[in-house]
């Protein structure tokens, strides 16, 4: 690779877009393939340099191998403790550099969550009589003023399946504007009708909410299984400084536990009571495993 012809900054857009995926360390898991190489990245580009120098000067390896042969330490293998990429900083790693989301979707990491939160997809909303609650990425915010010079939202909202239009009225839009920016995934609650433009349906909302504040909301707690994960004392030092920057919530954190001749749950003060946030949900998933960390609504 000639560092004239693709510099650092090229390099890094290739690996953010997916597009150098089938060259690392395992190409079916993008989000770790694509930590490790950005982690990777300076010393590839150092190593790049050294070949080309050497090329230029007529040195070549007394047995024909190339500087990575040569030298297997600065291959993937280095960089084997990276912290994998999350679902979000993969997907933004794609909108910055393809102008959208190409291996999934953002509310595709939240679906088992708002299974719980609001029951049902989007493409399930029919128009009722009933207030009805629905979640979605906002991927559009339109400012409409009213003949009163009043100020009022309406919001596309798009969650894999459908994508429907929520208006909200002036008061309760000066009130949320600053939460429902594009990019958020938000959890409305309102009255839904047909909407004769599109021929889909519409929805006046009521409320309107970050998908963090319904978490914290309506959240019971986080329960954290440690059966057969062998945490001792520096399990519990590990846990600490896991959660020592969301600490002064509301969210409470159990343990499941087992020895060879018990096991139960444990549940940690409120002193170790937590902010539900993105970030501490994919640094607990990350360090105990997808399947270790149960949301309970």
């Amino acid at each position: 690779m000639d560092g004239r012809k693709v510099n650092k900054r090229a390099l890094e857009a290739l690996i953010r877009s997916g597009a150098m995926d089938c060259l690392g360390p395992v190409e079916d898991d993008p989000d770790y393939s694509r930590a490790v190489m950005l982690a990777a990245m300076d010393e590839a580009i150092k190593a790049a340099d050294q070949q080309n120098r050497n090329s230029d000067c007529g040195i070549s390896d007394l047995f024909g191998e190339s500087l990575a042969d040569c030298a297997p330490e600065i291959g993937y293998g280095a960089f084997s403790d990276t912290r994998r990429l999350s679902l979000n900083e993969r997907l933004q790693g794609e909108q910055d550099t393809l102008g959208l989301y190409f291996s999934a979707h953002p509310v595709d990491q939240y679906v088992d969550e708002l299974e719980q939160v609001v029951g049902s997809r989007l493409n399930a909303l029919q128009p009722s009589d009933k207030s009805q609650r629905a979640a979605g990425l906002v991927v559009g915010v339109r400012a409409i003023k009213t003949r009163r010079g009043d100020v009022m939202g309406v919001l596309s909202l798009d969650d894999n399946s459908a994508r429907i239009d929520v208006t909200i009225f002036a008061e309760q839009f000066r009130e949320c504007r600053d939460k429902v920016n594009k990019g958020a995934v938000v959890v409305v609650e309102g009255m839904v009708s047909e909407d004769d433009y599109t021929g889909g349906v519409k929805m006046r909302a009521d409320s309107v909410q970050p998908l963090f504040e319904a978490r914290q909301a309506m959240l019971k707690g986080l329960l954290i299984d440690w059966r057969g994960q062998g945490h001792g004392r520096g399990g519990l030092d590990s846990l600490s400084s896991i959660l020592e920057r969301y600490r002064g919530g509301t969210c409470p954190l159990k343990i499941r536990y087992s020895r060879g001749d018990a096991e139960g749950e444990v549940r940690l003060s409120d002193d170790w009571a937590v902010k539900p946030e993105d970030e501490l949900l994919h640094l607990l998933r990350d360090a105990y495993g997808e399947d270790h960390l149960a949301m309970e609504y």
